[in-house]
């Protein structure tokens, strides 16, 4: 794509595909310890990914303005989402390390996993964290237009 034709802004950026690849399984180990239970610990990784999908544009901006590598800020967003599933969970003595390379044993992947890429997955979770922003302001607007309604039949009938 040439730098003069607009980006579309749906598409994921190849910056969050690349962060999902290195962050995905150090994500899921943690998790899996966290959780006690292999299934549970896949589920809550994707869904502190996709959390940190929906904040992407502006963990970015941070990198960009501080002049860290792309992904620093988001990093430290996935640690402290980790270490609040942790402290609810009543978990201490387990930290999310996202750089130690362990190996990762053969576990079964849940049967989505075994006909995706994690780049697929990256774009599914962004397209997860979209539509779950788009519900938002779909809401959003919903109650705004609720609330300017009543306002002004509150003006005309003097409620």
């Amino acid at each position: 794509m040439a730098d003069t034709e607009p980006r579309d802004p749906w598409a994921v950026p190849a910056d969050f595909t690349a962060w999902v690849e290195r962050r995905l399984r150090p994500l899921e180990r943690g998790a899996r310890l966290l959780e006690g239970e292999e299934q549970a610990g896949q589920s809550m990784a994707r869904e502190l990914l996709t959390v940190v999908a929906a904040r992407w544009p502006r963990l970015r901006r941070t990198d960009t303005r501080r002049g860290e590598p792309a992904g620093t800020a988001a990093d430290r967003y996935l640690r402290q989402l980790f270490d609040r599933e942790a402290a609810d969970a009543g978990v201490r003595d387990i930290r999310l390390d996202l750089d130690r390379a362990l190996p990762v044993p053969e576990l079964p992947q849940p049967s989505y996993a075994k006909t995706l890429t994690v780049g697929d997955e990256a774009a599914l979770l962004w397209e997860r964290a979209k539509s779950t922003s788009r519900r938002r302001l779909l809401i959003g607007a919903g109650l705004v237009g609720f609330a300017l309604v009543a306002a002004l039949c509150r003006m005309f009938y003097g409620g």
